[in-house]
């Protein structure tokens, strides 16, 4: 999960879920996650948005990326 900048709310999440093989319906998927986190989070802690992409990215250390991860993010909100 990573955090962007919004016009109107200052800051939103974002979630990205890595697919796989039993991942099923994404949308339905998405739909229960989200769900999820309306009983389980408060309202500013919510995603806006969740993300299904392949694999994680990593950095020098193999560590995830949150900079790459925010610029996709990024790249995701501008569509």
């Amino acid at each position: 999960m990573v955090v962007q900048s919004h016009p109107r709310l200052e800051q939103v999440a974002f979630a990205f879920v890595v697919r796989d093989e039993n991942t099923g319906d994404e949308a339905a998927l998405r739909a229960a996650i989200l769900a999820h986190c309306e009983q389980k989070l408060s309202h500013f802690k919510r995603p806006l948005a969740v993300h299904f992409i392949d694999a994680l990215p990593a950095g020098m250390l193999n560590k995830t990326s949150k900079v790459k991860l925010r610029e996709m993010a990024e790249a995701l909100k501008a569509d």
